[in-house]
């Protein structure tokens, strides 16, 4: 009889303090705007339990995302849970970091287009600086060749290569020319350009592949072409494939990033990146001239924090579709030649679907991998990176952007097979 009282005594308190505490909310409104995050059932109870616990802990809540098999915890779910952080956070970085607010570009040419038809927005389709944003590794050394062939056929003057250190030389010489020398600008360094270059219609595309694979790729071509800027900074001979993701890190999220014209500059070399570059765990050929992603990387990898990095990915996100006319995608590069066929109305698939120019050499334990023993080999490889928490960290951001990239692809894919 006495437990008994004692247990009835017990559940009164508990039923009078939960009553107290909200009436306590309600009275001084200090209840958190509702948000599936905050609430994982729909008992009463358990919802205000979570909300009173998050108003009390008052912090960040930190949420894991998954990424190809592995957790990744985010630095900034607060972009959730604060209307307008994100805003300021963006401005924040754009007061620093101006050229990172995209003013000039025209937006996805079948999302955003090809359902208009042949209205005034179908227009601004023609007449174009057209900018090959080239993720390395991911197939672009086979669409230079085909933007080659097709200048060639349709009498255009050949591309120009925004390459490396020369970069920002060119671009200059390139907006104080009179006559352009080019409809087509490429390289790893081109993102950014058609802020400079204002005399046409300015259309970025672009062909990208899952992160991953790339990185298992890049690796395995850094170890035959040391003096290739995408190799310059290390050795990859010395490297295991751990070593050389997190050496490259998110590569296409620090290529949306980029202004060439300032970050390849001799200027920023001396007065900035040159001191920055420490000279014993530097393994590249000239630690006095490191190319300019490796620029980009010390610039920003650390200047950045990684709430900031986390609002430009989603900032990023929100925005391919309005900075691409096309997105392309290695393992569908027949279907992406279509896509800029159609867009660009240039023979991209007429003159280049059965063209390949580079494929990639793998070796398994020295002996030379082909064929499904060369699938096999790059299944394994990515199985094992997928599994390390230290390189799903690393490849996170173009992980992301991938999946994002993966999902504009396929509406493309839909609205272009719609109007055949």
């Amino acid at each position: 009889m006495a437990r008994r009282c004692v247990r009835l005594a017990f559940l009164l308190i508990v039923v009078t303090a939960t009553t107290l505490l909200m009436s306590y909310i309600l009275q001084h409104n200090q209840l958190p705007e509702y948000h599936p995050l905050f609430s994982t059932s729909s008992s009463l109870m358990d919802d205000v339990a979570v909300r009173v616990e998050t108003m009390i802990d008052d912090v960040t809540i930190i949420g894991e995302v998954p990424n190809h098999g592995e957790n990744i915890t985010l630095a900034n779910t607060s972009l959730i849970e604060k209307p307008g952080q994100y805003d300021k956070d963006l401005q924040s970085i754009f007061a620093r970091y101006p050229w990172m607010e995209r003013k000039r570009f025209t937006p996805n040419y079948f999302i955003h287009g090809l359902q208009h038809g042949d209205s005034p927005v179908e227009m601004m389709y023609k007449d174009f600086t057209y900018v090959f944003v080239h993720n390395q590794k991911s197939g672009g050394t086979t669409l230079k060749s085909c933007i080659d062939k097709v200048t060639t056929r349709k009498k255009m003057p050949k591309y120009v290569g925004l390459w490396d250190e020369r970069a920002a030389n060119l671009i200059t010489q390139e907006i104080n020319s009179k006559q352009r020398r080019s409809h087509f600008y490429v390289s790893e360094n081109t993102f950014g350009v058609c802020e400079d270059f204002t005399a046409r219609n300015c259309s970025y595309f672009t062909l990208i592949r899952d992160p991953y694979e790339r990185i298992i790729s890049c690796h395995e071509f850094c170890k035959r072409a040391l003096g290739d800027p995408l190799c310059a900074a290390s050795d990859a001979r010395k490297m295991t494939l751990k070593q050389w993701a997190l050496h490259q890190g998110s590569y296409f999220f620090r290529q949306l990033q980029f202004k060439a014209k300032y970050v390849c500059s001799d200027k920023l070399l001396r007065d900035k990146i040159a001191r920055m570059v420490h000279k014993p765990s530097y393994w590249g050929k000239n630690y006095r001239s490191p190319p300019c992603w490796y620029r980009h990387k010390l610039l920003l990898d650390n200047a950045l924090s990684d709430t900031e990095k986390d609002v430009l990915l989603k900032y990023f996100q929100d925005n391919l579709e309005n900075w691409f006319t096309v997105i392309g995608i290695k393992e569908e590069y027949r279907m992406t030649l279509s896509l800029l066929q159609q867009a660009y109305k240039l023979p991209f698939r007429d003159l280049c679907n059965n063209l390949i120019v580079m494929k990639g050499q793998y070796k398994d334990g020295g002996r030379p991998a082909v064929g499904q023993s060369q699938s096999n080999l790059i299944t394994r490889l990515k199985a094992e990176l997928q599994a390390d928490p230290e390189v799903s960290k690393a490849l996170y951001y173009d992980v992301k952007i991938y999946e994002k990239a993966r999902e504009i692809f396929e509406e493309q894919k839909r609205i272009y097979h719609s109007h055949e």
